[in-house]
């Protein structure tokens, strides 16, 4: 179930799950030098605020129905239930515009870690996926038609534009 969340500072977050008798923590971090989400135990997250879980107090307790990534990009969706009240958190780990989101089964927004211009009930928009190729599904023909050579371009460096997940 979702325990709750709490911000450490204005660089990270965590959503405290608890499964069984051991709980763990989905760390959001959104710095610009260091972006991501991550999973540890909850004993390795040290929290020294006295702010109270904001703003998702309303889904302590709430059971974790489903997990799924939106294309294979860094956006994720956990979808919670309370009661019969079906809710989703969306995490956009993309850096240092990253945001988490509690919408409603309508896609409606119910909470925003960062966004200050969004009202509760406006409808919540996906980001726009970048033009990047699934590694899964990858082919020599798909890499030949984006290879277009960059004089001194790193070979790394046209997969991080390229490819998804580099």
């Amino acid at each position: 179930s979702i325990g709750e969340l709490k911000r450490r500072n204005i660089n990270a977050a965590y959503v405290f799950v608890k499964h069984s008798k051991s709980t763990n923590a989905i760390g959001f971090l959104f710095h610009p030098t260091g972006f991501g989400t991550f999973v540890v135990p909850a004993s390795k997250i040290k929290i020294e605020t006295r702010e109270k879980p904001w703003p998702f107090f309303e889904i302590v307790g709430a059971t974790i129905t489903g997990v799924k990534q939106i294309g294979f990009d860094r956006i994720f969706e956990i979808e919670v239930e309370k009661g019969t009240n079906r809710q989703r958190l969306i995490f956009e780990s993309i850096g240092s515009n990253g945001n988490i989101w509690l919408v409603d089964s309508e896609n409606k927004v119910k909470a925003t870690l960062r966004k200050r211009d969004v009202e509760t009930g406006d409808t919540y928009r996906t980001l726009s996926l970048p033009d990047s190729l699934n590694p899964r599904e990858l082919s020599t023909e798909q890499l030949k038609e984006r290879l277009t050579p960059s004089e001194g371009e790193p070979p790394f460096q046209f997969l991080q534009k390229n490819v998804f997940g580099v």
